[in-house]
């Protein structure tokens, strides 16, 4: 007949195996004190779960450990086993909080449980510490009044880029590589990746020296050679005029704009502005 797993009863002996080895008098003269302290300071393995393997290590601090010695002289190893909880299922909410947590709940379904909390503070409906945190989190999970999240609807457009075709959009961007030795230097090399955003197919991807606009202007002239022109491209590091001037017409398929070429020589953007070419 097949034995299941006592997860309560593999938590007891771990605990007595622990502490087997203190409940008898120590031959080099230590105190029970020291030879906790002593204890505390070991790595010890984590109990099985549910009959599995051990998870992991962990500490014991002295305090827990004299507190299962005591059990066990009391008890044995019965004693050494997790009680349940008395009030288990039960909630110590008063009604008007968990009736008012489930009403604001029902106002703001995508709002974060803890920012519910502060609304309830601040309305004066909840102390902020009768009854706990934590059994306010309870009451959440028990009745099922976590945050909803965002039905699609919300969530397609919320997405700047979302298309469907190959060629539609394209996406560029310089990685940062290692370093490798060039004669006697250590030299910083960049990674550049052309990508399809419908697809997520890399129409380009090489190491280069630098991540300037001549690096960007190359892969995208080869990835257009070999794919054909996107109808889109977008890059977060050139503006609109630098593509167009150096990109040849037969290959961003017009001309630059005179409007749009500035009488100062341009300067690359940083990384958090993007420009958006319709090729």
């Amino acid at each position: 007949m097949k034995t299941l797993p006592n997860p309560t009863q593999d938590t007891a002996l771990w605990r007595y195996g622990m502490i087997s080895e203190l409940l008898h008098g120590c031959s080099i003269g230590l105190t029970l004190s020291e030879r906790l302290k002593m204890a505390a300071e070991r790595t010890w393995n984590r109990p099985p779960v549910k009959g599995g393997p051990m998870m992991g290590t962990t500490r014991i601090m002295a305090d827990t450990l004299r507190h299962w010695i005591y059990q066990y002289r009391k008890g044995g190893i019965k004693a050494l086993e997790d009680r349940p909880r008395k009030d288990k299922g039960e909630s110590h909410v008063p009604k008007a909080i968990a009736g008012h947590l489930a009403a604001l709940r029902k106002d703001f379904p995508h709002t974060n449980t803890e920012t519910l909390f502060t609304r309830m503070v601040k309305e004066g409906r909840w102390n902020g510490v009768r009854p706990s945190r934590s059994a306010l989190y309870r009451l959440a999970r028990s009745r099922n009044l976590k945050r909803k999240p965002v039905d699609a609807a919300a969530i397609q457009e919320a997405h700047a880029f979302a298309y469907d075709s190959f060629g539609q959009l394209w996406v560029a961007d310089f990685l940062h590589g290692p370093k490798v030795r060039v004669g006697r230097q250590m030299k910083k090399t960049y990674l550049l990746c052309i990508m399809d955003d419908a697809t997520r197919y890399v129409v380009f991807a090489a190491f280069g020296w630098s991540e300037d606009t001549a690096t960007l202007i190359s892969g995208l002239s080869m990835a257009i050679r070999q794919f054909g022109s996107p109808e889109k491209f977008y890059t977060d590091y050139v503006a609109r005029h630098i593509i167009c001037v150096m990109c040849p017409p037969s290959i961003c398929g017009r001309e630059p704009d005179p409007a749009e070429i500035p009488r100062v020589g341009p300067r690359i953007p940083p990384h958090n502005s993007g420009t958006l070419l319709q090729i």
